[in-house]
């Protein structure tokens, strides 16, 4: 992207679709735009930041100077674009938002006054309940500024940090948590999913799991990161994994890379769109409503997450994308991920069948040496004798103990616990 420039130094919006010339194959670059300047900044300053973190000094400042100068010439530039937008899949950014963006990291790594400044001025977070996009928008410049004392910089507007917090909590709970209960699948993701069934918008979650200083609230911001993780990883309607190469019931065939490589199934990793809308033209590939013709009831009984066809060449329905289906998956298992090496229990869950943990009432985990565990309904019988381990012990989903013993043989008879997600962790 940074070497995307024209003669005359400004930042262009990429290659656009391949054609012919005079009979010759050709590419043609997009043209050059302001907004695209603001991306380079935001784009090099997270970069930069992100290196800095690190350790990886050399790497952070050629990012930081790349920064500078893409930020440089858009403020430069007659007409700055803030108003204008580009799409980021299932979500818009302006001009402004990439400024923020900009600005709030460029702050943490050069630590220069007139960025926060800027930051203060243009921010429209005004108090405990601003709107905040929950995967565009300022979303990333309040990320930033939130953490501008890892970096070592002074905050000089509180006022302005606690409207961030208080927003997040707020916008978290109004958004994700209050749609826990109101759903059968029990997923937390934003409503705002257009019309991909499997993209997850937690962003909003993490943050709030991350700032917020109540033990309860933090229990719920966990518990819907959970259930939305575990959702993707196989607790759905449809009873699989909603992306390719994982497990034995992973999404199968979709359509995407992988087919013809001499190696079997498709390109791991890869998360399929699952739209039931028509938008690709008048023919089959490009229209889910032919797939839906073919099923029985008709398709409107039928639950959206199940809108997944075993078909490689339906691009509406199956194709993938990484900004539109990917990206907020990545927040979402990162964060679980880094949390879990933090405290120091697992925050993987394990995919299960909808209707219980398997087709029979016991169910032996032998494998780990801590594991989550679903129970289902009270006093389900669950048999966790684990060869070699002499000790359990049962932790809540906060890493809190419950109970301890040495013999874990039908865990919920001896130790009657509720329905719910419980950690169990074994020593010798």
């Amino acid at each position: 992207w940074l070497n995307l420039r024209d003669p005359n130094g400004a930042y262009c919006m990429g290659l656009n679709n391949p054609g012919t010339l005079n009979g010759q194959a050709v590419m043609y670059q997009a043209a050059a735009t302001t907004i695209m300047a603001w991306t380079n900044a935001a784009n090099c300053a997270m970069l930069s930041a992100a290196l800095k973190i690190s350790g990886n000094e050399t790497l952070s400042n050629e990012y930081k100077d790349s920064a500078l100068a893409a930020f440089h010439f858009a403020e430069t530039q007659s007409d700055q674009e803030l108003d204008s937008s580009i799409e980021v899949g299932d979500a818009t950014i302006s001009g402004k938002e990439l400024k923020q963006s900009a600005v709030a990291y460029l702050y943490n790594v050069t630590g220069q006054a007139k960025y926060e400044n800027l930051l203060n001025e243009h921010s429209s977070v005004t108090s405990d309940v601003s709107e905040i996009i929950p995967n565009g928008g300022e979303l990333w410049a309040i990320a930033g500024y939130l953490k501008a004392k890892h970096f070592g910089r002074s905050v000089n507007y509180p006022n302005l940090q606690k409207h961030m917090v208080a927003s997040i909590l707020y916008q978290a709970k109004k958004r994700n948590i209050s749609s826990i209960s109101a759903r059968p699948s029990r997923r937390s993701t934003d409503d705002n999913t257009y019309w991909f069934q499997s993209a997850i918008t937690v962003h909003l979650v993490c943050l709030a799991h991350l700032l917020s200083e109540s033990d309860l609230d933090r229990s719920d911001f966990k518990k819907a990161l959970l259930l939305e993780a575990d959702y993707s990883l196989g607790r759905n309607s449809l009873n699989q994994v909603l992306m390719t190469g994982l497990g034995a019931r992973d999404a199968g065939n979709i359509y995407t890379s992988g087919q013809n490589d001499g190696v079997p199934g498709l390109h791991p990793g890869h998360t399929p769109y699952m739209n039931a809308v028509d938008w690709g033209g008048d023919w089959w590939a490009g229209k889910p409503t032919w797939l839906e013709s073919k099923g029985f009831p008709e398709w409107s009984q039928w639950p959206n997450g199940e809108a997944l066809w075993n078909c490689r060449y339906h691009y509406s329905n199956s194709e993938f994308t990484p900004q539109q289906t990917m990206r907020g998956k990545m927040v979402l298992y990162a964060y679980l991920y880094a949390i879990s090496n933090r405290d120091g229990t697992s925050s993987a869950l394990y995919g299960s069948k909808a209707g219980g943990l398997s087709d029979t009432e016991e169910q032996k985990l032998i494998h780990e040496t801590s594991q989550l565990v679903e129970l289902l309904y009270p006093g389900q019988k669950i048999n966790i004798r684990k060869e070699g381990f002499s000790q359990f012990e049962i932790r809540d989903i906060n890493g809190h103990s419950i109970a301890q013993g040495s013999d874990a043989e039908n865990l919920n008879q001896r130790y009657p616990v509720s329905g719910g997600l419980w950690i169990l962790r074994y020593a010798p």
